[in-house]
């Protein structure tokens, strides 16, 4: 494999690792706007377990994707500052899913003044 079809991969690799993390924010939107799954989570410790899980999965995603922005300005030394700027704006972008997923997370208790049920 060259270094040139390498640098796709890792392209590829960080997009799609970009994507996942916004379909998984919206998909998880969605779960947490249905009642009977806001009614099952509506509670201290089951929504503090889940914001440790979204925060620890986003650091993953955004540790991989900063792997892959190293990676290519590695094989690619010209275009440094290009991987450089997509890499912090995938990063950017994982970050502001992860918090878009926290306020879903809670907001009953942010909009709704909703108190947990246990």
């Amino acid at each position: 494999m060259t270094s040139s079809e390498l640098a796709k991969v890792l392209w590829d690799l960080a997009n799609g690792l970009t994507a996942f993390a916004v379909v998984q924010a919206l998909v998880f939107a969605y779960a947490c706007a249905k009642k009977e799954t806001g009614d099952i989570i509506n509670r201290r410790a089951i929504k503090l377990a889940l914001a440790i899980m979204l925060v620890a999965i986003g650091i993953g995603q955004g540790l991989g994707v900063w792997w892959c922005g190293d990676q290519l300005c590695a094989l690619d030394v010209r275009h440094c500052d290009v991987h450089t700027q997509a890499t912090h704006g995938r990063i950017a972008f994982i970050a502001m899913s992860v918090a878009f997923s926290l306020l879903i997370l809670y907001a009953r208790q942010l909009l709704a003044h909703k108190p947990f049920d246990g």
